[in-house]
């Protein structure tokens, strides 16, 4: 899972149609981003734990091109979530082949599994062990950061074109 960027490519084409319908202006579409970027920021950074990697950046709207990213070895489990034990699922999971409990090592299959490292949101610390701590997780809730962030950037430009104006 070294790198992932969801939902940019439908928001792309989204942020080439409307800007070019509807003149939306550099200063606007690079606040879209900003915003899209928070909210990414916003969600990860609540599931994240102390050794998750993850970084969340724009690539600045140029020539009728601008994109939001996510990448780092953490992304695909913050985005995507782990473990079948949560209901919920990301509604993209399918087409980005991150079936739960059917990509990383594959623990995810099971209700809990035990991992070495550093803690993570909702997993118990068991014991130290010569290879490192030894903690329990049922795995992590899908934070659909990107998803949401991709979401909220088209709710934007509908606004941006109900109004008729530009940043």
């Amino acid at each position: 899972m070294s790198k992932y960027v969801t939902g940019a490519a439908t928001t792309a084409r989204h942020l080439r149609k409307l800007a070019n319908a509807t003149r939306l202006g550099e200063k606007t579409v690079n606040a879209l981003l900003e915003d899209g970027k928070r909210r990414t920021e916003e969600l990860y950074g609540m599931s994240a734990g102390e050794g998750d990697e993850y970084k969340v950046y724009t690539e600045p709207y140029k020539d009728g091109e601008g994109a939001l990213i996510a990448e780092g070895h953490s992304v695909g489990f913050l985005e995507f979530g782990t473990g079948v034990f949560y209901e919920d699922n990301h509604p993209l999971a399918k087409d980005f082949g991150a079936i739960r409990g059917e990509y990383g090592k594959g623990y995810g299959k099971q209700e809990t599994w035990g991992y070495y490292g550093l803690p993570a949101p909702g997993a118990k610390f068991r014991r130290h062990t010569k290879k490192g701590d030894l903690y329990t997780t049922h795995g992590m809730s899908a934070t659909k950061g990107m998803y949401e962030a991709s979401k909220l950037m088209r709710d934007r430009i509908y606004e941006y074109v109900k109004k008729g104006t530009s940043k």
